[in-house]
């Protein structure tokens, strides 16, 4: 299936711009047609935003390879593990599609699994950016998951996907050249 023909979780656009801890309502939530809603920032397609860290308090980061997910972000560094939640993560109640999404998200690009590498989840509130045409369109449920440090020897990158992964000190991320997500995520964590 072509991307653009995927349907994702979307929901009207909530004005959020920035970070904030309120709840979003899931009430006129709906899975849309990808290429439908990509340019139409009446609705906000939710992907959660996953920044993993390590025992020591530092952050996986790497940069967007040239051939994977958005074109927007190509060779911007990034904090963020997510992607779009599609009708195949749902199972009848939208917070476990997320949570589905999730796992399946950091099993693909990182190749982590819940039930042994995952020490905890923690959901820390919402943010949206209205600073491009593709945060526009997007918004980000932002996630904390610590993992474990055997873990750690298990992330791989997949090439012109994922580039560079490493795991620095927050001082050290904010030098980089960050994607705007990367930016307000950190920030709020």
């Amino acid at each position: 299936m072509k991307k653009e023909d995927e349907l994702v979780l979307c929901i009207p656009n909530t004005g959020i711009d920035g970070f904030a801890k309120t709840e979003v309502s899931y009430e006129n939530a709906t899975f849309l047609r990808r290429g439908d809603v990509e340019n139409d920032p009446t609705y906000h397609q939710i992907i959660p935003y996953i920044v993993i860290r390590n025992s020591k308090g530092e952050i996986l980061t790497y940069r967007r390879g040239t051939t994977g997910g958005e074109d927007r972000l190509h060779n911007l560094y990034s904090i963020g593990i997510g992607g779009h939640i599609n009708n195949e993560d749902f199972e009848g109640d939208f917070h476990a599609a997320i949570e589905n999404a999730i796992v399946r998200e950091v099993k693909e690009e990182l190749n982590l699994d819940l039930d042994n590498d995952f020490e905890y989840l923690q959901h820390i509130g919402w943010f949206a950016c209205n600073a491009t045409e593709v945060d526009r369109v997007h918004l980000a449920k932002l996630y904390i998951l610590q993992i474990s440090d055997d873990a750690i020897s298990k992330i791989f990158g997949e090439e012109d996907v994922i580039e560079k992964i490493q795991f620095l000190h927050p001082d050290k991320v904010k030098e980089l050249n960050l994607e705007n997500w990367a930016k307000i995520a950190l920030e709020a964590i």
